[in-house]
């Protein structure tokens, strides 16, 4: 693996634990990836993401692709992907926020049926 996946991998289990403590319903991985990938492509482009490929096949070009015209289309469609798991993510965060509640909420009545014995 490279050095900088592990330190960044790191960094963000660190910063879950911490954020865990002060909120444990918060859910911070997706939210992190989303970032994640987000700067590496607005700091590196789409070239660095999707290298040179054909944006009909595919396949990798055996030149340097001049045409903008692909690249936009690359682009484009990184961000539509991008969108869609936004929306992916915005329903698993809904989904794991409600099981964090219930197991609270189990946590907080085994708490208290223990007090009453």
């Amino acid at each position: 693996m490279q050095a900088g996946f592990i330190s960044i991998a790191l960094g963000v289990k660190v910063v879950e634990g911490s954020v865990l403590q002060v909120d444990p319903l918060c859910v911070v991985a997706p939210r992190a990836k989303a970032v994640v990938v987000r700067e590496h492509m607005r700091r590196k482009g789409a070239a660095a993401i999707f290298g040179n490929r054909d944006p009909t096949t595919g396949h990798l070009n055996s030149g340097l692709n001049k045409d903008k015209a692909g690249e936009d289309a690359l682009i484009q469609a990184a961000r539509d992907r991008a969108s869609a798991l936004e929306a992916e993510l915005a329903q698993t965060e809904a989904t794991l926020r409600e099981e964090q509640r219930q197991i609270l909420k189990e946590r907080a009545a085994a708490a208290e049926a223990k007090k009453r014995r």
